[in-house]
């Protein structure tokens, strides 16, 4: 399970959902199409999954930011709670940095040969770091997600201190 630095990842997040809003306005069959195949991540037709409940206390909506760090804090704190031990995580920052050693140690966690996704190594890009105003943001929020990011990195396959 990939994961980034909390408030990139949440811009990311929000961008995406900005995207498919104008796609799904200005294409219905694009609409339709991710409809049909149940595909809710994003766009108009948005339908978080609700981790122990958050989302009927939510305090922000999907046209901000805060909606997603909220969003991605209670993800990340439910597959930490209920999936640590089960899931295999990847620190996407550190293998956009490091892909050749990512690529080596990920393959080792899935019991694969590295040349079976070598090739990919060249399709790794990292992702865009955007300057951002956070002071609209909790700093309890922020400095949680914080902690949950320390502890991804501490348990993720790629960690740099390995």
């Amino acid at each position: 399970m990939p994961f980034r630095e909390p408030v990139q990842h949440a811009y990311s997040l929000y961008k995406q959902h900005q995207n498919f809003i104008e796609l799904h306005k200005s294409n219905a069959f694009a609409r339709s199409y991710m409809k049909a195949i149940g595909h809710y991540d994003f766009g108009i037709d948005f339908k978080p999954i609700n981790f122990n409940l958050w989302h009927d206390s939510a305090s922000s909506n999907p046209n901000e930011l805060i909606f997603w760090l909220e969003y991605w804090h209670q993800t990340y704190q439910f597959v930490l709670k209920h999936f640590a031990q089960s899931c295999i995580f990847v620190d996407y920052d550190y293998l956009c940095q490091n892909p050749q050693n990512s690529i080596e140690v990920l393959s080792a966690a899935l019991q694969i040969q590295p040349s079976n996704i070598e090739s990919q190594v060249s399709g790794i890009r990292s992702a865009t770091k955007h300057n951002l105003n956070t002071t609209m943001l909790s700093e309890s929020l922020v400095l949680s997600c914080s902690n949950i990011h320390e502890q991804l990195q501490t348990i993720s396959v790629n960690n740099s201190q390995r």
